[in-house]
């Protein structure tokens, strides 16, 4: 109750009472989250810290904070001052969820090889997104190999949840062999009477792993057998280099570990074998071939 007296100029007075409701608000008001998300997108958002009081109720020049998102982020931490009616305050400091991806997804080796074989494989670029996620539909690119090859460039499109996409360019592992090896050779005579083979045997893949060569001296003319060699152990040459392997075989001591003389009366027989990494074969004869008067025959 308040009592209100009043007087006039002569003195004279009067008192009366009347009833009236003071409020008083002593109580800071509240942050809260009044504007955030939880689903993805590549476009900007605005978050937003907003005001609740329960006494004198927020002041609306006071009762948000807004936060602008234009870059990948999932929580956008909003910062400021609220104030309600009665000019109490309070700093506000809460993560929201704003949930915006502007980031490309990236380009990954999910599936290749380092292993040769001689079956059809499938290499595979996958999708990797820390933000929205990779979308499904566009997570891999496939490529079938059917044909020998070492690796293989994979180009395409991957794609996240909210339309970010890359380019991808990116060179993996396939390791297909499909051919066999193969044998070339050139014959000449080294002098008039002696035989010289040059033989070089090849696979450009996954390379020749095994390989056997039958090695005769015949009698010209009659195909007797003179002299052979039949075990690989004893053929200096048998040396693998990586994936081009090459040696030389000659009618000579000096490049065989046995000693021997081919003359007119000699002839030269061979038959190789040869097997790559993955199991292709290669066999084949040659000759029997021979020198007279500086000429190979036949």
């Amino acid at each position: 109750t308040i009592t209100y007296r009043s007087c006039d100029n002569a003195g004279n007075c009067s008192t009366y009472a009347s009833a009236k409701t003071i409020k008083l608000d002593r109580t800071k008001p509240t942050c809260t989250k009044q504007k955030e998300f939880n689903v993805w997108t590549k476009d900007n958002r605005t978050v937003i810290v907003g005001c609740n009081d329960a006494h004198s109720g927020c002041d609306s020049r006071y009762s948000q904070i807004p936060s602008a998102v234009t870059s990948t982020t999932r929580m956008k931490t909003v910062t400021g001052t609220i104030k309600d009616k009665a000019g109490n305050q309070q700093s506000c400091n809460l993560s929201l969820g704003a949930y915006v991806d502007k980031t490309p997804p990236n380009c990954t080796r999910q599936q290749e090889f380092h292993e040769w074989t001689k079956n059809n494989r499938t290499v595979i670029v996958g999708c990797n997104d820390a933000h929205s996620g990779c979308d499904s539909r566009y997570s891999k690119i496939s490529k079938n190999i059917t044909t020998s090859i070492a690796t293989i460039r994979v180009t395409g499109i991957i794609k996240d949840n909210v339309g970010n996409q890359t380019n991808c360019n990116l060179s993996l592992g396939a390791y297909v062999d499909k051919d066999d090896p193969y044998v070339t050779f050139v014959k000449r005579c080294i002098g008039s009477n002696h035989l010289r083979v040059d033989l070089h045997e090849y696979d450009n893949h996954s390379g020749v792993d095994v390989r056997i060569l039958h090695y005769s001296q015949l009698e010209k003319g009659t195909n007797t057998v003179l002299w052979e060699l039949t075990d690989p152990n004893k053929i200096t040459y048998i040396s693998p280099r990586g994936y081009w392997n090459g040696w030389t075989a000659y009618s000579s001591s000096s490049y065989v570990k046995d000693n021997f003389t081919s003359g007119n009366n000699r002839a030269l027989f061979f038959t190789i074998e040869l097997s790559d990494r993955t199991g292709h074969k290669f066999s084949q004869s040659y000759g029997p071939w021979w020198c007279e008067n500086s000429v190979v025959h036949p």
